[in-house]
């Protein structure tokens, strides 16, 4: 009789905490669907646990889901700051590699075949309902604005803080609406949108270097002159 050899067993892995249940619940169930209203029912079902649970490690639905939000948005800073500080390290990085740095994050979130929080993250900051959304926001990526503005002021020399700081946000605004799905829904002149693909991420950074470096605008009492 042939001797039949039984596989090795494997080692079970370690069970999950009931807080990692939940957060990974939130996390799947995000990722299904549009937007960022679960309901508390939905969110003990897929996670296996009580409303009791909910209230016990987080306090409440709403922070449940905004610790997996501030998760996301902690990550996203952080690819951004690991490409920044790149770009810092290095002796002849540009106005277009520091831009790459912060932008491509961004980008390649968006155009996941996953469905990502960043961009729907972004489309609530976008239409202003959110404000707890934004300051969020700001909260997490302190730090990669602080060190975005020092490496652009460093080879923008010739820009004010106060025009600098007006083109940030101006490029900001406009990565934001990208991400979110306004660009490629956009006619312009009776032209289709143009849909996001390979060459987007260059695209956008060439027009973002072109807007941050050109020459500075004359103060108004100059123009009056």
């Amino acid at each position: 009789m042939r001797k039949v050899t039984l596989p090795e067993p494997r080692p079970d892995k370690p069970a999950r905490s009931t807080p990692e249940r939940l957060t990974d619940a939130v996390e799947e169930l995000l990722d299904q669907r549009d937007d960022l209203d679960l309901s508390l029912r939905e969110i003990t079902t897929a996670a296996g646990a009580n409303v009791a649970a909910v209230n016990y490690h987080f306090g409440s639905k709403d922070a449940l889901v905004n610790a997996v939000i501030e998760r996301a948005l902690t990550e996203h800073a952080r690819q951004q700051l690991v490409a920044l500080r790149a770009v810092e390290a290095g002796a002849d990085g540009g106005v277009e590699e520091v831009v790459r740095a912060w932008l491509s994050p961004s980008v390649l979130a968006a155009d996941d075949r996953r469905t990502t929080l960043i961009p729907r993250i972004a489309a609530r900051v976008v239409s202003g309902g959110s404000p707890e959304l934004r300051d969020l926001g700001t909260a997490t990526h302190t730090e990669v604005y602080s060190l975005f503005f020092t490496l652009l002021a460093e080879r923008l020399p010739a820009l004010t803080t106060e025009e600098l700081t007006f083109r940030i946000t101006l490029a900001s605004v406009a990565v934001s609406s990208m991400i979110v799905g306004t660009f490629d829904r956009t006619p312009i002149a009776g032209n289709p949108p143009v849909p996001r693909d390979e060459h987007t991420l260059d695209r956008a950074v060439r027009f973002i270097v072109a807007a941050l470096s050109a020459a500075p605008t004359a103060p108004a009492a100059e123009r009056r002159r």
